[in-house]
Order: structure tokens, then sequence, then C-alpha cells
């Protein structure tokens, strides 16, 4: 497709460019052709820096970019000299040609190519360059969210401890009052917030230098004096002149005998007014709360019309005491809030002291650090000019992607390299240029300091330098959209073209203007209706025990059960094209992978979705994030190793019984577990073992696992416990495919635990149980299952038919801390507490991020309705936690009232539709489903189990390929021979259970599914190495059905514990044929010149096999694909290198 006359100008490089795009306006492609026309205009690579928000879109535009550099290196010159008018607008000369051809080796030759990166990578680079100047560790590492969450737990640790001790009595007293005000969860809260706002509490403490300071500052915004108290208000209070005290007593026996208000009030206010001093002071906060509501407001009907008319001078008295009490509460308030806010300096400061601490120990820098430390780097008086001047000629070209996610500090490291572009831009030879696309529509990762205000600021910052410099700088709009229907386009329209609703969406912009190229294709609106709790039916039935869990009450559940329901229904219709099954506008069947699910946060309507998809044989890939440790696979191997540490704990012992790692019957479970008195499960699984075969069985297994528990580091436990006793595939027979995430995440984590930590298994768990690991799958990989997302983790994806499921939900998120301004760059943090109990002076602050947070939300809505491309479908439930007011469901209910006289709209049953027929001629998608299986049917080889593990386990493969983990942090990651051998291991593996014809057209759909950023020449030369030795008659019994490939082996060769897998096994007669492929781009012609690596890894292959299959002789080869040749290596020499 053509591009428009906007995104050919924002490509050229020749302007800066400041690039308002809507959602799916093309702004990803705008970004790849800019790089293409710099790298035609004569742009080194490196000299280009791409700055994107997350890792998944640097990944997807280097994978644009390379895909189309690579199809310009195979296009023949009349078809190339075309795409490059179409790109640049006009025609190439010769000397353009021949660069287009060959920039694919150029970007690849480069010393660091193109760097496309996220700004905290960026960042990362940075420092690993001027780590001195930075003042940290050369070799420092980067928290992850295991490694940050024990460091927040051994901070916190340290000062509670602190907090115990006499010598800290201010800090002590704030512990307290938090303590007093907050929860246990809350508390966790509150630190993560603090930790979060760390450099915005450090810009605070700076400023005013002292804690009184601070206190001083914001006594001042309460309006009251830092020595005042409770007690002294009170005090202050409780003096009545004589005068006004008769008469509030007169007024007092007269409410006596009013309305019922009025006398409860009397008698309140009696009680206060005729008691000794002491009792006053003590009192007083209650009398004075006695003229208002539980809100604070005024008592409606005190004092009532009767009394006004005949004791007007009496009431006169009454609102004065009642102003009186008032501003005494009101005083109250500014104290307690005063407290707390001194109680949260106080924490802060601590924490943040002992959280710094915590890294410094360690060498690590949290993701915050790497932006601030490169911050300092670029502002420092005394050191920026040196980095500066050192990065200088390293970048001629920034580009920004989704600029409205970046928070004012990135913008500040990015404008302060931009800084010399607008220097002397007459004079220097180098034409320099800035690019920047955003859309402040989108923007909805406040919580990481983004402001779509921000983005406004920094737009006319860089105009209004651009325009003192004379550098060229243009400001275009993308309002043309590729991707949804009329239709869905219409409804935002309708939705969103609402003064109140527009409001804080866009603030350049009366209303959204976006048009659809897709006009005439098929597409549909909905909303259901709200789903509501259906009424118990009552049974006069006598009682019955609770068996069975009724869910289908629970309104989430039977929402989640219509969507499942109607998304089977799409999938299994034998009539598609008559049952909205049928995607008109791509002329073929709906699929699963068409289906994406929206919600605005994990709640229990996920796991119903879940479950009701699940319930309809409906393929889906889970949530897009889990919380490790809430996983069942995950329990079940946590229950295991704590049977390991503690074997006389029944109730976990029974846990891991019923488990799909034993898996007993409930019979049998109560058959140990009844009548057994005193006994301890575990004795009596060890004394019934000589009477049934499955305890016999279950003692094996469970002292094995004892066994190698007391033995192997915690990581080659689970592995062992996963791949040689059957546990990853009993888990995946029980729990289903999706624990292969969670599972391999769990196994990484060990692993990362023993790099750092003593390898004690009771260590790990204490470990990773402290932690929240989330698990974050890969939903922009085409899975082929219906994706349940949040519409955060959603942003940049798209999907045919989209459901937002909760719309009727309002995020709860609230903050901790709220920010009093104290001039224009200070701000003083403090801690509201419930709505009523906030003082004047914070309830303006309580609103404005209210107000905020409305905005925020109703952008979030923006967002979720872009995603989707054909169908749009709105759902919620009715309930009085759920449905709101203002609610999504609300916005967009009103948004299709002004649908109501258009064609295509429609009410039925249960729902309002807008839609639009196909008129255009239907797509002819030539599509194809990716590889879903890997070849798996091949007979399998079983291995003997070790019984006696040592503590040293090697990996022979790792033998032979070592691989240097210190690689230059400025330098684009390269493809090592390791990553090749991984993929031409991988077609080996496969490619010969395909048929000769259907080979070649089979590895190539796969490497453009898998591994869609090799290079063209790549990938035609690894599949053609693959096809020289599969058509090679030599090698044809190599691969016969008599072969296994990829096997796993373990055994015990002396102390060491080998752990591997051999890429090909032949079994024929009596002799096993080893086989494993080598990748070498030089490789040897005879034995003698094989590296020592490979014939020690194969060494300890041979003897590992031959413990397994004692019956068998054991020949090993080595099979180099770049030449074909297959060496066989002799015994002796294996002999030689037999670990």
């Amino acid at each position: 497709m053509r591009m428009t006359k906007n995104q050919t100008l924002a490509s050229d490089p020749k302007s800066s460019v400041w690039l308002s795009a809507s959602a799916g306006t093309g702004k990803t492609r705008v970004l790849v052709n800019r790089v293409l026309r710099l790298l035609l205009s004569g742009t080194q690579p490196e000299k280009i820096l791409c700055l994107t928000f997350t890792k998944a879109a640097a990944a997807e535009m280097s994978i644009r970019l390379n895909n189309q550099l690579g199809i310009w290196e195979t296009m023949p010159i009349q078809k190339l000299s075309q795409s490059i008018t179409e790109l640049t607008g006009t025609k190439p000369n010769r000397e353009t040609l021949v660069n287009a051809k060959n920039m694919l080796s150029i970007v690849l030759d480069s010393s660091e190519g193109i760097k496309t990166e996220t700004i905290h990578g960026f960042c990362q680079s940075i420092l690993r360059r001027f780590p001195i100047e930075a003042g940290i560790s050369p070799e420092f590492k980067i928290a992850d969210e295991q490694i940050q969450t024990e460091l927040l737990l051994s901070a916190k640790s340290k000062i509670l401890s602190k907090a115990r001790s006499e010598d800290h009595q201010d800090f002590s007293n704030s512990v307290a009052i938090i303590s007093a005000n907050a929860s246990e969860l809350e508390f966790e809260k509150i630190i993560d917030e603090i930790i979060a706002s760390r450099k915005r509490l450090e810009k605070c403490f700076l400023h005013y230098k002292s804690f009184s300071n601070i206190f001083d500052a914001l006594s001042k915004k309460l309006q009251i004096s830092s020595t005042d108290s409770e007690l002294s208000l009170a005090c202050e209070f409780s003096i009545v002149k004589n005068s006004d005290l008769n008469k509030l007593l007169k007024t007092t026996k007269i409410f006596s005998e009013g309305s019922k208000i009025e006398k409860i009030w009397a008698f309140k206010a009696s009680l206060w007014l005729n008691c000794d001093s002491e009792s006053r002071i003590q009192t007083a906060q209650n009398y004075a709360r006695s003229f208002f509501t539980q809100s604070g407001t005024d008592l409606a009907y005190l004092p009532g019309k009767r009394f006004l008319n005949i004791h007007p001078d009496l009431a006169e008295i009454f609102y004065k005491e009642q102003n009186r009490a008032r501003e005494f509460l009101e005083k109250i308030k500014s104290i307690r809030a005063f407290e707390r806010a001194k109680a949260i300096i106080y924490l802060s400061s601590h924490m943040i002291e002992a959280y710094d601490l915590e890294k410094s120990k360690s060498g690590i820098l949290d993701y915050n650090d790497q932006i601030h430390m490169t911050n300092n780097l670029l502002t420092d008086p005394k050191l920026a000019l040196w980095v500066l001047y050192k990065l200088d000629g390293g970048t001629d070209h920034i580009l920004v992607d989704e600029a409205q996610d970046v928070s004012q500090i990135q913008w500040d490291i990015i404008i302060n390299l931009a800084n010399e572009y607008f220097i002397n831009t007459e004079t220097t030879s180098t034409k320099k240029s800035i690019f920047v696309v955003g859309d402040e529509k989108q923007s909805i990762f406040s919580f990481q300091g983004a402001d779509p205000l921000i983005m406004q600021s920094m737009q006319s910052h860089l105009s209004e330098k651009s325009k003192c410099a004379e550098f060229k700088w243009s400001e275009i709009s993308l309002d043309l959209c590729f991707r949804s229907t009329v239709p869905i386009m219409e409804l935002i329209h309708s939705t969103f073209n609402q003064p109140d609703i527009l409001k804080g969406v866009t603030n350049k912009k009366k209303s959204i203007l976006t048009q659809t190229v897709r006009k005439g294709e098929s597409g549909l609106v909905e909303i259901w209706e709200k789903t509501q709790t259906r009424n118990k039916t009552t049974s006069n039935d006598k009682w019955s025990p609770p068996i069975h869990q009724e869910t289908l009450e629970d309104p989430s559940a039977i929402l989640a059960s219509k969507i499942a329901k109607r998304i089977s229904f799409w999938l299994t219709t034998p009539n598609p094209k008559d049952n909205e099954a049928w995607l008109f506008s791509h002329n073929r069947r709906l699929l699963p992978k068409d289906i994406m699910i929206l919600v605005q946060q994990r709640s229990i309507l996920v796991d119903y979705l879940v479950k009701a998809l699940k319930t309809f044989d409906v393929p889906v890939a889970g949530v897009d994030r889990m919380v490790l440790l809430d996983q069942l696979a995950i329990m079940d191997l946590i229950a295991i190793a704590n049977f390991v540490i503690f074997p006389k704990d029944d109730l976990n012992l029974a846990n891991v019984l019923k488990s799909p790692f034993i898996g007993l019957s409930e019979e049998e479970l109560f058959e140990l577990a009844y009548d057994r008195g005193s006994v301890k499960l575990w004795d009596r699984i060890c004394d019934l073992s000589d009477e049934k075969e499955i305890f016999s069985q279950t003692k094996e297994y469970l002292n094995n696992i004892l066994l190698k528990g007391n033995t192997l580091p915690p990581y080659e436990f689970f592995s062992e416990l996963l791949m040689f006793y059957d546990g990853k595939s009993k888990l995946i027979r029980r729990l289903g495919e999706e624990v292969d995430d969670p599972l391999n995440e769990f196994l990484k984590l060990a692993h990362e635990f023993q790099s750092d930590h003593p390898p004690s298994l009771q260590l790990f768990l204490s470990w990773i149980q402290a932690g929240k690991t989330e698990v974050k799958r890969d939903m922009e990989r085409d899975s082929g299952k219906v994706r349940i997302m949040t519409v955060h983790g959603a942003k940049g994806l798209e999907a045919p038919v989209v459901f937002l499921a909760d719309a009727t939900r309002k995020p709860a998120h609230r903050p901790k801390l709220l920010w009093l301004k104290d001039g224009v760059d200070c701000e003083v943090p403090i801690w509201p507490g419930q709505k009523v109990n906030d003082p004047k002076a914070f309830l303006k602050e309580r609103l404005n991020n209210f107000e905020k947070q409305k905005e925020e939300y109703r952008r979030l809505l923006y967002v979720a309705m872009t995603r989707a491309e054909d169908r749009l479908y709105i759902c919620g439930i009715e309930g009085k936690k759920e449905s709101i007011k203002e609610s999504w469901y609300d916005i967009i209910y009103d948004g299709f009232k002004d649908l109501k006289n258009r064609n295509g709209y429609s009410v039925g049953i249960g729902y309002t539709r807008f839609e639009c027929p196909q008129i255009k001629d239907e797509f002819n998608e030539n599509y194809t489903e990716k590889l879903s299986q890997e070849f798996d049917n091949v007979p399998k080889v079983k291995f003997s189990s070790v019984q006696n593990i040592s503590h040293e386990t090697i990996n022979p493969s790792s033998i032979a390929y070592k691989v240097n983990d210190q690689i230059s942090p400025l330098e684009k990651t390269r493809r090592t021979a390791r990553d090749r051998g991984k993929i031409v291991h991988k077609l080996l593996e496969f490619m010969p259970n395909e048929s000769k014809t259907t080979r070649e057209k089979t590895a190539f759909r796969w490497l453009n599914s898998i591994s869609p950023t090799i290079p063209i020449n790549d990938q035609k030369k690894m599949v053609k190495s693959v096809l020289r030795i599969l058509d090679n008659p030599n090698f044809a019994y190599l691969f016969d059905s008599k072969s296994v490939s990829e096997v796993s082996l373990g055994a015990l060769i002396g102390s060491q514990y080998i752990l591997g897998k051999i890429d090909r096994i032949i079994i024929k007669n009596d002799i096993v044929r080893i086989i494993d492929y080598k990748t070498d781009i030089e490789p040897p012609t005879d034995e003698k010149n094989i590296s020592e690596k490979y014939l020690s890894q194969m060494a300890a292959y041979k003897i590992a096999t031959a413990i397994a299959l004692p019956e068998y002789s054991i020949e090993c080869g080595l099979l180099f694909i770049e030449n074909s040749e297959l060496i066989w290596l002799s015994p002796e020499i294996l002999d030689l290198y037999a670990p």
C-alpha cells in the first residue's frame, strides 16, 4: 500500500519532525521508512538511534527494517527502482540502487548497527561506558523484579529493627503512627510507592536541607503551628465564655423539647457543657462532631424552623458555636494530617537510605537508577561536557517512539543528547535530525511518570529551539486509520466527541477526526446488556452437603460463560457465513487467534474466562501476566520441595500425594490418613508399603525425592524432578500446556538464585516465596489461540475481534502519596487518609489527582477501542461494586445513542448493534497456519534412572560452546554461531519428517514465523545446507524411522552427573550411533583437527549412553553442516577425553 502524503513528509530525513499519530495510522511504518531513507541518504547505520518504549517495539522495528532490506537485496533492479520511488517520491539514480542492494550487508557489517533499543537499554549502555564517572562499579548488575523484592525485604527488615531502637525516637514514633493507620498490606504498598517516588522525595529533601524546614513548610500549608497538638487545641476549644455558655445551656433546654434530632444534640451538648474542664478537654471532639453528620456535613433540620421562628437570638449563638466546632475539627484534621505526613517523611528517608545501601553493597542498579544516573552524567557541570564530548559523533539522528509514554526525566536525557543539533546548524557539514512520534490520546502510563502535558511541553520546547536556531522543523499529523472498520471509528467519534468525555483525552483538538480507509468493508460494534446476578432458586428439599460449587450465581461467571459460548459457536458452526463466524473483509472463517479479550485489570473475571473457554474447548492462551506462585504447577513443585525439608508435615504431604507427581485417589489418601492416631502420614506410608503396591511405589518415589533434594542444588533438583521423573509430562497431562511458561520461569529463577546465593533448597524456597514474580507471556507471538490481556498489555497490538469484558469497572488505583506544591519546583509529600478526614488543604490535591485519573481512564478506553480491526463487543456486569457511573460502559452507551438514526443501527434481545455490510470485493487472504507441533511422534529411548547424584552437574554441550557474556553494551548484539546452530538443529529435527516436495517450503515458513529477523540470504544458506544433507543418499539411514532426534539423557559418571541432549541417535542391530551436529564456518576435514571441546563432549555422551544401554556398542560421529561431512570418532581418541 502506498504511503499517504503526510506519511511521506514525516519520513523525509531532511526535516526534523514531530508526528502526532492516532492509533492504527501507520506510525511504525513511518519510523521504518524514515530509517530506510536515512540509510539511502548515506547515513552510517551506527549514527542512528531509535528509542522505543518496550523491547517488543524495538524488536518489531528491527524485524520490519531487516525484512525490507532483505527484500531489496533480492529484488530485480526495475522493481527496486519502483519501490524506492514510492518510498522517497523521487526516482533513484544508479548509485542509490547499488547502495540499496548492499544496504543489508552494510548494516550487518557496521560496528554497532542501527541502535534500536528502549530508553532503559540506552541508559544502561551509557553507564557501561562511563561507570567511573557515574560513580558505580563497572560490573554493576540490573535488578529484576525478584532481586528488587529481595533488596526491599532486607531494607525493610533493617529499618524496622532501627524503629525498635531507643536511639531513633522520631522514627519509632513515625512507624507507630503508620502502623496505627495502615494494615500490613497497605504498609507494603506505601513502601512500594516510596521507592517508586524516591527521586521525587530526594529532590524534596535536597531542596529543604532538613526535616525541620520541610515541617515548617507543611505547617504553613495546613495553617497550623508546628507546636500545635490535639491536646492544646482541645484546651483552647473547651474554654467557653460565661455569656455564651448560658445561651448554649438555654438552647439545649429548648432543644430537649423539640424534634428527635434536636433532642439528641441537646443531650450530647448539655453533658459537655455541664462537665468539669478536664472532662471537657477529653470529650471536646465528640461534642464538636455532634453538630455534623459522619461525612462532615451539617445536620439537616438542626435547628428546625420552629426554633428559628421563635428564638432567632439563640439561633445566632447556635450557628456561632457550630462554626467554632467546624474550625476546631478542621484544625484537628490538619494536626493529624501533619503527623501522618511527618511519619511518611521519616519513613521515606530511612527506607531510601537502607534500600540504596543494599543496592550499593550488591553492586546493583534498578531501572530508575539507570535513568537518573544517566541524566546526572548529562547534566552535572563537572561531567556533562566530557561525556557529551566522548559521545559526540556517535549519533546524528534520534528517533523517539511512543512519546506520550516518556517521563520528564527521560525527556531531559533526550533533550541533552539533542542540544548540539540546534547549535551552528549552518556551519556544520553533518545534517542532524530528531524525529518524535506519539499520540496524547494513548498516554496511559502515568504510574511510570508519563503525562500528556509533558509531551505537549516538549513539543513546544523543541519547536521553539528549532525556530531560534533556524533548524528545519515540521509538525505533522496522521489521522487516516488503516486498522479499524467504519462502525468502530464511528462509535469512537460519537463516544469521545462530547466535551466532558474528550477532556484530557486530547488537549489540542476539539474532536477526534480520525478517518478510516476501510470504507465498504464489513464491520460491527455491539454493546450487550449488563449481566446481572441470578437470584438463587429456593428449594423445599432437606439440607444437603455443599458438594458442588455453584459459580453460575456470580455475574462474572455468567458473563464469562456467555462470552465463551459465543466464541465457541463461531468456531464450530457449520454455516459460518450465516452466523457471524466469517470475516468477510478477509474472506475466511474466524479463527481463535483473531479474538482478543481485554480487561482493565486482572480479576476473578479473568479466571472465569479461562475456565469457561476451556470448558467449551476453545483454544485459549491464558492471561498475559500471571503471578508465578499462584500457578498450580508451581504450588506442586514447592509442596514437593517442602516435603524434602520437612517430611513430617502431614498437610503438605497430603498435597504432594494428591498432586500430579503421585496422584493418589481420594480413597487411597483416606486409607492412609484415617484412624492413624498420632502416627505421621510419612510413617504411615512406610508402614503400609508392604501391603499395597501403590503405597510401595509412593514410598520409593518419595525416598528418591528425599535423596535428590538433600544432595542436589535447587536447579538440578527441580530439573531432575521434571525431566527424569516425568514430572513435566505429568503436570501437562493434569493442568494443560499452559504450565510450560511458569515452569520455565521457575527453573530460570532457580538457576539465577544459585549464581548469587548458597545452593540451599530451603533458602531458595524462602527467597522465591518472598518475591512477587510475574510471568509475562508473549501475546504478540501468533499462538493460534484466544488471547486474554489487560489494556495496558495490549498496547501496540490489534485483533479482528475484540471484547471489552469488564467495561462496567473503574480501576480502584489510588496513590498512597499526594504532593503539595510549595512554589514552582518543589513539592512536599503527604499521606492522605479517608476523604472525610482530609483537611481542606488536601482536598484540592485529592480532587486534582482524581480528575487526572478520570482523564487517564478515558484515554485507556480509547486505547482499548482502537485495538479492534473488524468487530468490537462491549460487556459488563451489574453489581453494587462493579457497576459505576461514568464507567466505560456508560460512556460507550451514550455514544451509541448518537448512532440511533444511522443505517445499520439495530436493537435486539440483550444487545444494541451498529454494523456495515461488506460492499468491497472480498479480500482473498492466502494465509497458512503456523507450525503447531514439532514432529514429536518419533520413538522414544528410555534411560535408566540414576540412584545417587553428586553435587557437580555437567552439560556436555556446554563444554563445546563457551559463550562470552561480556558483550560491549554499545554494540548491537549479533547472531552468534550458537544461535545459527540452534536453528539448524531445529531444522534437522523436523524436516526429515516432511516429504521431499514440501521440505523447502516448510522450512522457510517456519523460519519466517519463529525467527523473522534472520535476513533472507542467511535463511537460504541454512535451508540449503540442511537440504544438502537430507538429500544425500549416504545419510539416509541417519534420518529413517529407526532414528530418534533430541534425546535427553543423564547419568552418574564417577563424581559427576552428566545431563545433556543428543542431536540424533540411530539404533540398528546391536549398535547405537550418536550423531551431533556442528555448524562451524571452517569445519575440520579429519579426526585429528577436531576441537578438544567437541571430543570431550562426545566422550561424555558415549559413556552416559553406555550406562543407559549397556547391551549395545556405541559409535560417535560429528556431522558438519557447512561441508556436509560426517566424521566418525575412533574409540581410542574418545577414551583420551573421557570424563
